[in-house]
């Protein structure tokens, strides 16, 4: 048996101990390792402070199409903040209704500003300029252009910090929520969302599974993962589950097929509607017993608490 050489072992940032196993191969020398002991999978080598930072300009925006901002008039604004007081709701209201609320990778700051119409004292924490710009003097929001790291943010202060898609664009994710804990009031809870490897897409797709998004996500965590972390950091779990966005699906699906019946029949374009619930509900059958009890899903939700 060939022993492995030193320089095929690569240490995993989450648990520290060595792979070799490399799960997918990308630009060179870029591959993505999975880790056998804490189930994490992990970039190598990793990108530096400034090229990350250099990520997240305005073209990434425009080509992740999230939230991008150019032409939005204040009616657009004001649907996209009513919108997400549903989210902080669905989100945060059943662990805690009020108190002092970050956002760590805030982008754009619809969700705090949402929060802080809910009454939450909020700060935001963003490392694209240009989202910063747009959530301070668009939105009025107390927004840094930082890293964490270097935010200096004060101790035992938060009541709820959340972290919504981010935790996977750091090259230290242990040491994040590790600052993020001490920010935390004893009592305080994280709210996480990450993209799960363990996942029916990331089977199906291999490496064309969009959530690899090489060079973006450093890290792609598992349920497990998110176990070993809680445990590492002397973190509790309130809440774990997996979950996926129907509209991802059910949209491309019904709307090619619909196409094909309009091209057909005028009349059938009146049902596409109800195909799409009816679609949507098929769906939903088939995937609530993957994402809720198989914990399949192709996102993470994970609320962890400060104990001490």
């Amino acid at each position: 048996m060939r022993m492995k050489r030193k320089e095929d072992l690569k240490k995993c940032g989450i648990c520290g101990n060595l792979t070799s196993r490399v799960a997918f191969n990308f630009k060179q020398p870029h591959k993505m390792y999975k880790c056998r002991f804490c189930e994490s999978m992990f970039l190598h080598p990793l990108p530096d402070a400034g090229t990350i930072r250099e990520f997240y300009c305005e073209e990434y925006f425009r080509n992740h199409n999230i939230q991008y901002l150019k032409g939005l008039d204040g009616n657009s604004i004001e649907s996209r903040i009513r919108l997400a007081q549903e989210s902080v709701k669905y989100e945060i209201h059943p662990f805690k209704r009020t108190g002092k609320l970050l956002e760590v990778g805030c982008a754009s700051g619809f969700f705090l500003k949402a929060a802080e119409r809910l009454g939450w004292e909020t700060m935001g924490i963003e490392i694209s300029e240009f989202a910063c710009l747009f959530a301070s003097q668009r939105l009025g929001l107390n927004v840094m252009n930082s890293r964490l790291e270097d935010a200096g943010l004060p101790k035992n202060h938060f009541d709820v910090i959340v972290m919504f898609m981010v935790l996977e664009h750091f090259p230290d994710p242990v040491r994040i929520l590790q600052i993020a804990k001490e920010s935390l009031k004893t009592g305080g809870i994280m709210i996480i969302k990450i993209p799960n490897y363990r996942c029916v897409e990331s089977v199906i797709f291999k490496s064309k599974w969009h959530q690899l998004s090489f060079p973006y996500h450093l890290y792609i965590f598992s349920p497990a993962s998110m176990k070993f972390l809680a445990d590492k950091l002397n973190l509790s779990i309130d809440a774990l589950g997996t979950y996926r966005h129907f509209s991802n699906y059910i949209n491309p699906v019904s709307n090619h097929i619909c196409g094909r019946m309009v091209k057909e029949s005028v009349n059938l374009k009146e049902k596409a509607g109800r195909f799409k619930h009816v679609l949507k509900f098929l769906y939903k059958s088939v995937f609530s017993v993957l994402d809720e009890r198989l914990l399949m899903g192709e996102q993470i939700r994970v609320v962890l608490r400060k104990n001490d």
